[in-house]
């Protein structure tokens, strides 16, 4: 029970026979009937055999370390694994690259130019002239 909120919450312990206080569940466990039994697991791990499997990167869930079923954001599901997508990472952009946790834009939507400074897409108005956004 959450003291705070008087509402019974989810813990990461369970009980042994005989044993009054909880005992932890083993890491990336969000359940468990023991410590080597999980029942559910954190996002970005799998439940396989009733062992918390860390799924492939960037997927936040999947079905084994090489079948992804959803990735985290920027990323979109490709068959079975996760692909960076440019226009949920940066908005107008047909490419990018990620280099050390930064999404770069390498190239444009039909109308949009590319800032080379930024490496992000800013609209080009029919006279041809960059909008200031």
């Amino acid at each position: 029970m959450n003291n705070a909120t008087d509402r019974c919450e989810p813990i990461t312990e369970y009980y042994e026979s005989g044993v009054t206080q909880a005992t932890q569940c083993k890491a990336n466990c969000t359940s468990c009937t023991s410590f080597t039994f999980c029942t559910g697991c954190v996002l970005g791990f799998s439940l396989v055999s009733a062992n918390c499997i860390q799924c492939s990167s960037n997927c936040s869930t999947c079905t084994s370390t090489t079948v992804c079923t959803a990735c985290f954001t920027p990323y979109s599901i490709s068959g079975t694994i996760c692909v960076l997508n440019c226009s949920l990472s940066l908005g107008n952009c047909t490419n990018c690259v990620e280099n050390a946790g930064q999404i770069d834009c390498t190239i444009c939507d039909l109308g949009f130019f590319l800032d080379p400074v930024n490496k992000n897409c800013s609209i080009i108005c029919g006279d041809g002239i960059l909008a200031s956004v």
